[in-house]
C-alpha cells in the first residue's frame, strides 16, 4: 500500500528484502521456514529488474555457503533461515567469520517465540556470541530496513559477516517504510586464486585474536550507533531497557499510562556486541531497571 510519494506499507521481512535491495545485494538466497520466507520470495521481484540473483538453497549451510563465496568474491549478499536453520549453518558460521570478506554478508535470521509456525522455541542471537560476529535486532518494519541496508555496508567495511534478527511479529507485521535509492549493480567479481581460503589449524589461532580485534571496533561503533535510543526524562529513577519488538511494547505502555516524565526507556539495537558503555552511562543514574524481553 503507498502512503505517500516515497513511504509503502511494507511487511516486517519485505522491508528487509527492500533494505538488501537498497544496500547493494548482488545476491540472496535461504532455506524456506516461517517466519523468514517471505524476504526471499521478495527478491525474487527484484531479480529481473535489478539484476539480482536470487534461489533458494538444499539447506541452510549451503545457503550461507554460496552467499559467502558472493562476498569472498567482493559482491554483497544475503542469507535468510528461521532460528531451527541456525543450527545447521552454525557449523559454516564460525569458521567463515575467522575470513576476511571482500564484500558484505548479512545472515538474516528470524525467530519464532511463542511459536506461530514451529515445533520449538529458540533464541539465535546466541550466535552471535559463538561465532564472535555483529548483531542487530530492529524494533520495527523502518528500522528493519535500515538495518539490513547499513549492515550490508558495515559487513564490507569490517570484512566479517553480520547478523540481522527478527521475530515473528516483526516479519510479519506492517508498518511504513520510507523507500531510499537503489545503487546500480556495477561491482565485478574477481577471486584470487593465489591466496586461497583455507581454515587449516595454524591459521585458526592468528585469525582469532584478528577476529576479536575487531569486534573491539565493531564495540566502539555500537556505543555510538544511532539504533541505540534513549526516551524519557534525563533523570529517570525508573529505566526500562529493551530490544526488538519488546521496546516497542514498551513505549506503548509508557505512553498509554502518560509515564512519559517518569520513565525512561533505553531500546537497543545493536546487540552483540553489546554497547557497554551506552548502557552503563544511562543505567548509572537509574535506581531501578526493568528488562523487557
Amino acid at each position: 500500500m503507498e502512503l505517500s510519494a516515497d513511504r509503502i506499507l511494507l511487511m516486517g521481512n519485505e522491508a528487509i528484502a527492500r533494505g538488501a535491495l537498497e544496500g547493494g545485494a548482488a545476491y540472496a538466497t535461504g532455506y524456506p521456514g516461517n517466519p523468514s520466507s517471505e524476504i526471499v520470495e521478495t527478491m525474487f521481484g527484484y531479480q529481473r529488474e535489478h539484476g539480482i540473483r536470487v534461489e533458494w538453497s538444499a539447506n541452510e549451510i549451503v545457503a550461507l555457503e554460496a552467499a559467502a563465496a558472493f562476498a569472498f568474491s567482493g559482491l554483497r549478499a544475503i542469507v535468510t533461515m528461521k532460528q531451527n536453520g541456525m543450527n545447521v549453518a552454525s557449523d559454516f558460521l564460525t569458521t567463515v567469520s575467522l575470513n576476511e570478506l571482500k564484500g558484505g554478508l548479512v545472515l538474516v535470521v528470524c525467530d519464532d517465540p511463542g511459536p506461530m509456525t514451529s515445533t520449538n522455541e529458540q533464541d539465535s542471537r546466541h550466535f552471535a556470541k559463538i561465532a564472535q560476529v555483529p548483531l542487530l535486532e530492529p524494533f520495527t518494519a523502518s528500522e528493519a530496513k535500515e538495518m539490513m541496508r547499513w549492515l550490508l555496508v558495515f559487513s564490507e567495511q569490517m570484512g566479517i559477516p553480520c547478523i540481522l534478527r527478527s521475530v515473528s511479529r516483526l516479519s510479519h507485521g506492517r508498518g511504513a517504510v520510507k523507500l531510499g535509492p537503489v545503487p546500480s549493480q556495477e561491482i565485478k567479481p574477481s577471486f584470487d586464486i593465489e591466496k586461497p581460503l583455507v581454515g587449516l589449524p595454524f591459521l585458526v589461532t592468528p585469525n582469532h585474536a584478528h577476529l576479536l580485534k575487531k569486534m573491539k571496533q565493531v564495540q566502539t561503533t555500537f556505543d555510538k550507533s544511532p539504533f541505540n535510543e534513549y526516551t524519557g526524562p534525563d533523570d529517570a529513577n525508573f529505566i526500562i531497557m529493551a530490544t526488538g519488538l519488546g521496546a516497542l511494547y514498551a513505549r506503548e505502555a509508557v505512553n498509554m499510562l502518560h509515564l512519559e516524565q517518569q520513565i525512561g526507556i533505553l531500546k537497543i539495537g545493536t546487540i552483540w556486541p553489546p554497547p557497554s558503555h551506552l548502557i552503563r552511562a544511562y543505567l548509572k543514574q537509574a535506581k531501578d531497571v526493568l528488562f523487557v524481553e
